[in-house]
């Protein structure tokens, strides 16, 4: 049996490692709230916490066999950019990519790129891609039986960004008031702020699944995550169509799809008026998430991925890295100024 070869998780030098190292997902599973803690370092703790040999940071140990990356925002400086590009020249590398777009991970040749919406996989073949599940929602709180003469309670979880306007006009929330639903809106402060619930089902009946933007070029690359994990909390997801949730959801068996706020309401007065609707959905959830994998065999096919890259080593692509790096490092730089922009508007608005 060959022995489990040395990964490295690589993040830049202005990264705090120690809040990484102290960090226990299942309870606290409100840090790290973004896509690189849920895809990267998520990842690398339950990895580290199984025994396997793993480390993370800038500094490459020398028994380094293979290289993983979440090519986000957070190493696109030049810097970070060309220390990673001499490291991967002599490593194996894997990609994980969520919903970031193929150009994030194209600078580095011959990776295996772990995407988590399934119809990547036939879309990109230029490059080596798998397709994995994402991991659960941590330290999750599944739906609890309610009173059948209680309301149903309908969830929504996200980011500010993405709360559709619908969900804060009037007219709407009276029209939820008169089915007798109950909304509840899971949204922190700010962008993947860690004043949320996300992990925490309980009163959700329902789970809503939707977004301000939901144009294809948007949602495209994204993961199913959301509507997994509605099936993880024995929640009924109502989706608005996005291309992984196609993919997987059965409509009126395990969910429910919708296209606008007034087609949501007629559905949410079916569920009301119909139990035997109701209790066929909860049936097909309940089915459905006996086929889902835990935690720890996500975990486990991610270890396998990552000890099955390929023996060759990944090079530096020199002239699409150049074509790519400046407008890359534009994106951030603009992304970074809005941020700002909007915590300002925020400090003024509380002062």
């Amino acid at each position: 049996m060959v022995d489990d070869q040395h990964a490295h998780f690589y993040l830049g030098s202005d990264f705090d490692l120690s809040s990484v190292f102290g960090w226990d997902p299942d309870n606290d599973p409100a840090r790290f709230a973004s896509g690189l803690g849920h895809n990267f370092l998520e990842l690398f703790v339950r990895l580290r916490e199984r025994g396997h040999p793993v480390s993370i940071g800038p500094n490459i140990p020398p028994e380094t066999r293979v290289i993983v990356v979440f090519p986000g925002p957070e190493i696109w400086n030049f810097r970070h950019h060309c220390s990673l590009g001499w490291a991967v020249r002599r490593h194996e590398c894997l990609i994980i990519r969520s919903d970031l777009h193929m150009r994030y991970g194209r600078i580095i040749a011959n990776a295996l790129h772990i995407v988590a919406n399934p119809r990547i996989v036939d879309e990109e073949r230029r490059i080596r891609v798998a397709y994995l599940s994402p991991l659960p929602q941590r330290g999750l709180r599944p739906r609890r039986e309610h009173s059948p003469d209680g309301n149903l309670v309908l969830v929504y979880k996200g980011n500010p960004t993405n709360l559709p306007e619908y969900l804060k006009q009037e007219s709407f929330l009276s029209a939820l008031t008169a089915l007798g639903v109950e909304l509840v809106l899971d949204v922190p402060a700010r962008v993947d702020g860690s004043d949320q619930s996300w992990h925490d089902f309980s009163r959700a009946d329902l789970v809503l699944l939707d977004r301000a933007n939901r144009t294809l070029t948007h949602t495209l690359n994204k993961p199913p995550t959301k509507l997994l994990n509605a099936w993880y909390a024995d929640g009924i997801p109502l989706y608005a169509a996005e291309p992984a949730y196609l993919c997987l959801a059965e409509p009126g068996l395990d969910s429910l799809p919708f296209d606008g706020p007034q087609e949501l309401l007629a559905l949410l007065g079916r569920l009301t008026d119909e139990p035997d609707l109701l209790d066929r959905l909860r049936a097909g959830v309940r089915h459905r998430r006996t086929s889902l994998p835990s935690t720890q065999e996500v975990v486990e096919s991610y270890w396998a991925a990552i000890q099955s890259q390929a023996s060759r080593p990944s090079t530096l692509r020199a002239i699409t890295a150049v074509t790519l790096l400046v407008p890359m490092l534009i994106h951030v730089r603009l992304l970074r100024i809005l941020d700002r922009a909007q915590a300002f508007s925020h400090r003024r608005l509380r002062g």
